[in-house]
C-alpha cells in the first residue's frame, strides 16, 4: 500500500455485517506521523477503510511512539467486535461497520455516538487488551503501568464505575494480561499475579508468584491446555495442579535453556513476537534483531519454535530454532475448518504460512541433528556406509548427511 516502514499489526477478524471474515493491518501513513487500517480483498489487495471515517490515528503522542497493535475479538451479544490498542491512542473498537474510541472523556470520536462511549474508569492509551467474564480488559498504560481497567459487564463501550466498570491496581508494572481457565492472570517482569471472581461477584487480586516474571509480552500463549510464557529462565506453563487453587510453574524448555538465556541476554524483547498454530500443537517466536542500529535481513532473523510432541506414550515439549522470518507482527485462527496463520514483515507485506511448498519462492531449509552417536567406541572413528531413513515427504526434496 502506499505506507512506509513496518506493519504494525494484523488480525482476523470475523465481520457479521459481512457474513465473511476481514483480514485487517495497519501501517504508518507516507510521509506522515500518522498511521491507518486497511482490509484485505482477494484479487483486489489492501484497500484503506473509508467506512464512517479513515480511520487515521497518531503515532507519537506525550513522548510515546506505536510499536505495534494487539488485538481481542469477543462477542458480548450483539455480533462480533474485535478491539485494538496501541499504546499511544485511546483503545478503539470495529463492530464491522463502525470504530468507536474508548475514552476517560466523552468528547470527540470517530462516530457520532461515539460521545457516549467510555467513561472515568478508562485508560487512554492502553497496550493491551483481552476478554474476562464478559468485560472488555485493558491495560498496559504507560502513565499508570500498574493499573487494570475493565469495561461495565456485556458492554465494552461503558466505562463508568455506575454501570459496573473499574479499575484494579496491579502492585506492579504490567507485562501482560491472559485468561486461563476461571482466572485473569496479570503478569510482571518478576510477580504473577491472577484476577478471580469472589462470592460477592466482585473482581479479586490473588497473589501466584513474587519469584517468576514474564520477560516478554507477546510470548504469552495458550496451547495445549495451558498459558504458556517466557520467563528469564525459559518458557514455563501456568497450569493447574490436581490440588484444587494450587498452579504450576515448572521449566519446559531447559533443553534449550542456554539457547534461550543467550536469546534473552542479546535481543530486545519488545522486538518477539508469537503465534499459535492450533492444528499441530506448535508455538512459533520470531525475534526481529537489530544490528548497530540496522534491522538484520529476513534471511538472518532467528526465532524459536515449541510442539507438543507423545513420546514413549506420553505427551513432552520439543523445542527447536528457525530462520528466514523477519516477523513485526503475527496473528492466526480458523476461517470455517482452514486454519490461517499471518506474519506481516518491515518491507510493509503480509505472508501467510502452512501454504504452498516453497518459502516465499525458495526451497525450505530444515536442519535435523542427532544426538553424537558413538556406537559404544567414543575414541574410534567411524565410517558410516549405509543409512536408513524413514521420511514422509510432502513435496520434492533433497537430503544431504553430514
Amino acid at each position: 500500500t502506499t505506507g512506509q516502514g513496518k506493519v504494525l499489526g494484523i488480525a482476523i477478524f470475523k465481520n457479521d455485517v459481512t457474513s465473511g471474515t476481514t483480514i485487517i493491518a495497519a501501517r504508518q501513513d507516507a510521509g506522515a506521523s500518522t498511521y491507518s487500517f486497511y482490509y484485505y480483498t482477494a484479487f483486489i489487495g489492501w484497500r484503506k477503510f473509508t467506512l464512517d471515517h479513515s480511520v487515521t490515528r497518531p503515532m507519537t503522542a506525550n513522548g510515546l511512539t506505536v510499536n505495534r497493535l494487539r488485538h481481542q475479538q469477543f462477542n458480548f451479544g450483539t455480533g462480533n467486535n474485535i478491539c485494538f490498542v496501541d499504546g499511544v491512542n485511546p483503545a478503539i473498537i470495529f463492530n464491522g461497520t463502525n470504530w468507536k474510541e474508548i475514552k476517560s472523556s466523552h468528547s470527540g470520536g470517530y462516530h457520532s455516538s461515539n460521545n457516549t462511549a467510555g467513561g472515568a474508569q478508562a485508560l487512554n492509551a492502553p497496550a493491551l487488551v483481552d476478554v474476562f467474564e464478559n468485560h472488555l480488559f485493558i491495560g498496559g498504560h504507560e502513565a499508570n503501568r500498574a493499573a487494570i481497567a475493565h469495561s461495565a459487564p456485556n458492554d465494552a463501550y461503558t466505562w463508568t464505575s455506575a454501570a459496573g466498570a473499574g479499575q484494579i491496581a496491579s502492585g506492579f508494572d504490567v507485562v501482560q494480561i491472559k485468561p486461563f481457565r476461571d482466572n485473569l492472570f496479570v503478569f510482571g517482569n518478576k510477580n504473577i499475579k491472577k484476577i478471580t471472581v469472589n462470592a460477592s461477584n466482585d473482581f479479586a487480586l490473588e497473589n501466584v508468584t513474587s519469584n517468576i516474571g514474564c520477560v516478554a509480552r507477546d510470548s504469552v500463549h495458550e496451547i495445549g491446555g495451558d498459558l504458556m510464557f517466557l520467563s528469564p529462565s525459559g518458557f514455563r506453563p501456568v497450569a493447574g495442579t490436581s490440588r484444587i487453587g494450587d498452579v504450576e510453574l515448572e521449566t519446559i524448555s531447559k533443553k534449550i535453556q542456554t539457547t534461550l538465556v543467550d536469546i534473552i541476554k542479546n535481543e530486545d524483547m519488545d522486538a518477539l513476537t508469537g503465534v499459535v498454530i492450533r492444528s499441530k500443537s506448535q508455538v512459533r517466536y520470531f525475534i526481529s534483531s537489530t544490528v548497530q542500529g540496522t534491522l538484520v535481513s529476513p534471511s538472518d532473523s532467528v526465532g524459536v519454535i515449541g510442539s507438543l510432541t507423545e513420546s514413549s506414550g506420553s505427551i513432552e515439549w520439543e523445542f527447536g530454532q528457525l530462520l528466514g522470518i523477519r516477523a513485526s507482527c503475527c496473528t492466526s485462527d480458523y476461517v470455517g475448518a482452514e486454519e490461517i496463520i499471518l506474519h506481516a514483515d518491515f518491507d510493509g507485506k503480509v505472508y501467510r504460512q502452512e501454504k504452498g511448498t516453497s518459502f516465499n519462492g525458495q526451497n525450505i531449509l530444515s536442519v535435523y541433528a542427532t544426538p553424537y552417536l558413538d556406537f559404544g567406541e567414543t575414541e574410534q572413528r567411524k565410517v558410516i556406509r549405509k543409512l536408513n531413513t524413514f521420511i514422509r515427504a510432502e513435496g520434492p526434496f533433497e537430503m544431504n548427511l553430514a
